[in-house]
C-alpha cells in the first residue's frame, strides 16, 4: 500500500486523489497537520502578547475599507472586460494598488478628529516581527498538504468526487510570459495584501475591539478563519476546507502575536508563490 501512494498523491491530492486502499494511510495527514499547527503556535507565542485589535473609533472606516478591498478590484477588472477574458497583469496591479490604498487610509484614518496621530501599530514594519515568518511558512505547507491529503482520503472513503479548484485549471491554461508574471502578481502580492487586510486587520481587528480577553481572541480568530474559508467557495470544492482552515489559523496566529499585517502577508505570499510555481513548472 505504501508503494501505491505516489508523490502526486502527496503533493497534489486534489488532482491525484488516493485510491480507496490508500485512503486510510493518507488520513494520517490530519494528526500531522495538527502537530505542525501546534509547532507554529509555540513559535509565535514566544514573540509577544497576543492582541491585534483595532481601536473602536477606527471600526466604521475599517469595515468600509474591508468591503472596498475585496469588491472594488473585481468590479474594476470586470468593467475593463476582464470578466470575459482573464487579464492577470491588470487584475494584479489593481489589487495591489487598491490594497495599499486601503491600508494607508486606515493607518492614518483622516476621518478621526484626534489629529495629528501616528499610524496604527498593525501597519508598522519591524524586522524582528518577520523573523518567525519563514519557519511558519515552512511549517504551513506541510499543514496544508497533510490537511488536503486527509480531506481527499475522507472524500474517497465516502465515495464522493475530489474536485480541483477551477482557478488552478485556468492558471495552467497558458504559459506566455505576461500570463505567468500576471498570476505571480495576483497570487504573491494582490491576494495576500487584500486578504490579510480584510480578514486579519479588519475582521479580526474589529471583533477583537469589542471582545477583550482570551475568549475574545478565540472568537475573533474563529470569525477570521471561518470567513476566510467561506470566501473561497468551499461548497464547490470540499477538499480545500481543511487546508484553507489550516492556512488561516497560521496566518491568524502570525497576525495575533506580531500585531502587524506584514508577517501574515509574507507567509501568505510565500505560500501562494509556491502554489503558482508548482502549477506552472512542476505539475502537468
Amino acid at each position: 500500500m505504501l508503494a501505491s501512494v505516489t508523490w502526486h498523491n502527496l503533493l497534489d491530492p486534489a488532482r491525484h486523489p488516493p485510491a480507496h486502499a490508500d485512503a486510510w494511510l493518507l488520513l494520517a495527514g490530519l494528526p500531522v497537520a495538527l502537530i505542525a499547527l501546534l509547532a507554529v503556535w509555540r513559535l509565535w507565542r514566544r514573540h509577544g502578547k497576543p492582541d491585534g485589535g483595532l481601536e473602536r473609533k477606527d471600526v466604521p472606516l475599517a469595515l468600509a475599507l474591508g468591503f472596498t478591498v475585496m469588491l472594488l478590484p473585481d468590479i474594476l477588472v470586470a468593467v475593463s472586460g476582464g470578466a470575459h477574458e482573464p487579464k492577470p497583469l491588470l487584475a494584479g496591479g489593481v489589487q495591489v494598488l487598491t490594497a495599499l490604498g486601503c491600508i494607508a487610509m486606515l493607518a492614518i484614518n483622516p476621518l478621526r478628529n484626534d489629529q495629528p496621530r501616528a499610524p496604527q501599530p498593525w501597519v508598522h514594519l519591524e524586522p524582528k516581527t518577520l523573523l518567525p515568518a519563514l519557519p511558519s511558512w515552512l511549517l504551513c505547507y506541510p499543514v496544508i498538504i497533510a490537511a488536503m491529503s486527509a480531506s481527499a482520503a475522507a472524500l474517497v472513503l465516502a465515495g464522493q468526487p475530489v474536485r480541483e479548484q477551477s482557478l488552478l485549471e485556468l492558471l495552467r491554461s497558458d504559459d506566455s510570459p505576461h500570463w505567468v508574471v500576471g498570476w505571480y502578481l495576483v497570487a504573491a502580492m494582490g491576494a495576500p495584501l487584500r486578504e490579510e487586510f480584510a480578514f486579519r486587520v479588519v475582521l479580526f481587528g474589529t471583533a477583537r475591539a469589542f471582545l477583550p480577553g482570551t475568549a475574545g481572541l478565540w472568537i475573533a480568530g474563529s470569525i477570521s478563519v471561518f470567513l476566510f474559508v467561506l470566501a473561497h467557495e468551499p461548497w464547490k470544492y470540499p477538499v480545500i476546507i481543511l487546508p484553507l482552515a489550516g492556512l488561516a489559523v497560521v496566518l491568524t496566529l502570525a497576525y495575533t502575536y506580531s500585531r502587524s499585517i506584514w508577517p501574515p502577508v509574507l507567509i501568505h505570499a510565500l505560500h501562494n508563490a509556491l502554489v503558482v510555481t508548482l502549477q506552472f513548472f512542476v505539475f502537468e
